[in-house]
Parts: structure tokens; C-alpha cells; sequence
């Protein structure tokens, strides 16, 4: 058997998931080059830890109503218009990011891009996870997920080395410009993706609608509510460190841009070499228990955290953080997807990042506060306490139809 047919048996590489690939690879390219020099950025506008915190929140509060409500739209009018206008939002906002970063030394200026930033994601998200749901069976959904969310983590591996090249030579200017043309092509290549769900109406929302989703926004169906309490504790877990973990690593050990690229690097090899894998274990052994399993991986390099501050053990415990961070997202995405029907799809993704900003939208905020007034073990304690609650609310609540 030829590699091509080993690889088409192996995986979902067809139809939409080729356009899907192609979108994340450029797409996270800018987006892990941006990751870099973000966090670093904001600082050397003269913004401390806790306003980088506002900032990363800002982001994912527009998500938090929004997000039912464009999946609702992509439920009714289909899932590429949404996504046509989440991504040429998401445009604008890199537009004013680079203006800001070749023209602009104030960090206030930025407030407006992360709004807009944050609602591209919200109008786009649902859609695009729907419409990968609804371009695989039912059984390669989660390795379908694992395998687009590693090859975006992949991105890591050569991104973060060029980030750290291109501003030791040009500054922070040239990687928003960069980010700005991968948004461009990302919004060029939606075009070509072929529509999995038509929809029933043309009109957008009725007032019905609104009405209905305002009622239940954080009233999720019975079944679901174990679900998503865990996506609200386990996602004010790990955000109230990750957005701004790399400048907690700036502040406190005085880590440069080209040492952040190199624990991008671990992170994004991490990720690739373990995608497949996971995917695959997901879909066999399940959703849950992957997840469980991985989340305890993540509580292990938390501890580490606390105890070893070298860079070299940085880089070591990137690898856990890898596992914990690439099972979750294909290992709630094939579950969401398994427990509702087609027709309501679009508004339980949408209610599902609904949730995950709820949970996000505070967390950086506290993680600023806690390291800027306590130090960096501070956070990271809080992180492990609430993941190690996320798991034991996972365990007695969450049941999965297999």
C-alpha cells in the first residue's frame, strides 16, 4: 500500500480538513509569531503584569454573550458566512495592531484591536468547529480536531526561532505586518471551503431567538451542565497563568524573546509528535478518560514550576504542558459534538466558548494581581488547586455516550 493510501486510511485528510490544514498552518504561523512577541510587547509599552492581564481579558469577555448567539446565526444561515465575516473582523484588528506597533507607544491603543480581536473569534469559532465536525464521521472526529490543533502547534516549532530573529534585526513592527498577511490568506481561503450545513432560514435571529438564547446562555441543557462547570473551573485554571505566562517569565527571571521562542519551540515539537496519538486514544478509549488523564499530566508541570525556576527546566516541563493543552481541545470538541444533533450544533459550540470565556475573562486580571503583589509561585498555586478541582468535578459529573 502506497504511503498516500496509508496516510488517507490513517486520517481524515479530505474534502474541507484539506483547506482546514492549509488555513491553520499559515494562519498559526502569524499567530505563533505574534504569541512570542505579544506578551513582551505589551511590557516594553510600559504596562505592568496586571494590565497585560486586563488586556488578555478584554479579549475573551466580548467572546463570553456573543459566541451563542453566531452559533445560533450559523445554525440558520450556514457555517461559512459566519466565518467569512469573523475573519475579515479579525483583519481589522491586525491592522490596527500593526499601525499601533510602527506608529504607537502607548499600550492603551491596543484596547480597541483585542476588542475586535475577541468578537472575530466569537462571530467565527462556532462555525468553524461545526463545520469540522460536520466534515468527518463521528469517529474521526477527535482525531481530526488532534490532528489540525498539531499542526498549528507545529507552527511553534520554526515561528518562535523566526520571531526572535526578525526582532533582534527589525523590532516588534515586522511580526504584526507578517501576522497581518497570514490573516489576509486565512480570510481568502474560507472562500474555497464547501458549505456543510445550508440552514433552514435566511433571517439571521428572531426575536424569539434571542429571547431563547438569553433564557438558556448559561443554562445548558441537563445533561450538559456537569460539562460545562468543568469547562468554567478547569478554563479559569489554566488562564489565570498561560496568557501571560511568558511575561510572568520576562518580569520575574528576566527571560528574553529569543529564550520565549525556544520554550515555544518544545511546546509546538511536543504537540506534533504527540497529535496523532492522542487523537487516536481519544477516539477509542474515549473522551473523558483522555482528558483526565492529561489534566493530570498538567497538574505534574505545575508542580515542577513551583520547585525549579531554571530555563532548562522551563524547557523540560514544556512537555507535560504540551499533552495537557493538545488532548483538551479535540477531547471537548468530539464530545460536545457527540452528545448534540446537527441542528443545534453551531449554538452548543457557541455556548461552549461561552462558557470557556467565562471562565477566561477574569482569570488573567487575578493572575497579574497574584504575581505583581505575591510573587510567581502565587499563580501557579492557584492554577494547580483549581485544575485539581476541574478533575474531581469531571469525575462525578461528566458521562459520555459511546
Amino acid at each position: 500500500m502506497s504511503l498516500k493510501l496509508s496516510l488517507r486510511n490513517l486520517l481524515p485528510i479530505r474534502g474541507n480538513v484539506r483547506i482546514l490544514i492549509i488555513q491553520t498552518l499559515i494562519f498559526n504561523t502569524g499567530l505563533n509569531l505574534f504569541y512570542v512577541a505579544w506578551q513582551p510587547f505589551v511590557l516594553f509599552l510600559g504596562a505592568s503584569v496586571t494590565i497585560l492581564g486586563v488586556l488578555q481579558s478584554l479579549g475573551w469577555l466580548s467572546l463570553t454573550i456573543l459566541q451563542p448567539f453566531f452559533g445560533k446565526i450559523s445554525d440558520r444561515i450556514g457555517r461559512k458566512k459566519p466565518m467569512i465575516m469573523g475573519a475579515g473582523l479579525s483583519v481589522v484588528a491586525l491592522i490596527i495592531f500593526t499601525i499601533t506597533s510602527a506608529m504607537a507607544k502607548i499600550w492603551y491603543l491596543l484596547i480597541p484591536a483585542i476588542i475586535f480581536w475577541g468578537t472575530s473569534s466569537a462571530i467565527s469559532q462556532p462555525a468553524w468547529d461545526a463545520l469540522l465536525a460536520e466534515s468527518v464521521e463521528k469517529k474521526e472526529r477527535g482525531t481530526a480536531m488532534g490532528l489540525i490543533t498539531g499542526l498549528g502547534q507545529a507552527t511553534g516549532i520554526y515561528a518562535p526561532i523566526i520571531a526572535g530573529l526578525l526582532h533582534g534585526y527589525f523590532g516588534y513592527q515586522i511580526i504584526f505586518l507578517i501576522f497581518l498577511i497570514c490573516g489576509a490568506l486565512n480570510f481568502a481561503l474560507i472562500f474555497l471551503l464547501k458549505e456543510t450545513h445550508r440552514g433552514r432560514r435566511k433571517r439571521f435571529l428572531t426575536k424569539n431567538d434571542i429571547r431563547s438564547i438569553f433564557k438558556t446562555i448559561f443554562i445548558p441543557e441537563r445533561k450538559l451542565i456537569g460539562f460545562f462547570l468543568f469547562v468554567v473551573v478547569n478554563q479559569l485554571a489554566w488562564w489565570i497563568t498561560w496568557p501571560i505566562f511568558y511575561g510572568m517569565l520576562t518580569k520575574e527571571f528576566g527571560f528574553t524573546v529569543p529564550q520565549i521562542g525556544y520554550l515555544y519551540v518544545i511546546l509546538s515539537l511536543s504537540s506534533l509528535l504527540l497529535v496523532i496519538p492522542l487523537g487516536k486514544m481519544i477516539d477509542k478509549y474515549g473522551r473523558k478518560t483522555i482528558l483526565l488523564i492529561t489534566q493530570i499530566m498538567g497538574c505534574f508541570a505545575l508542580i515542577g514550576y513551583i520547585f525549579f525556576h531554571q530555563f532548562e527546566a522551563f524547557l523540560i516541563l514544556q512537555i507535560p504542558w504540551a499533552i495537557t493543552f493538545i488532548a483538551w481541545v479535540p477531547a471537548t470538541f468530539a464530545w460536545l459534538a457527540d452528545e448534540v444533533p446537527a441542528k443545534r450544533r453551531g449554538q452548543a459550540m457557541g455556548r461552549l466558548y461561552a462558557f470557556r470565556a467565562l471562565g477566561s475573562s477574569p482569570a488573567p486580571i487575578i493572575g497579574g494581581l497574584l504575581l505583581d503583589n505575591f510573587g510567581f509561585n502565587t499563580p501557579i498555586m492557584t492554577n494547580l488547586f483549581l485544575v485539581i478541582a476541574s478533575l474531581l468535578i469531571a469525575t462525578i459529573f461528566i458521562r459520555e455516550t459511546r
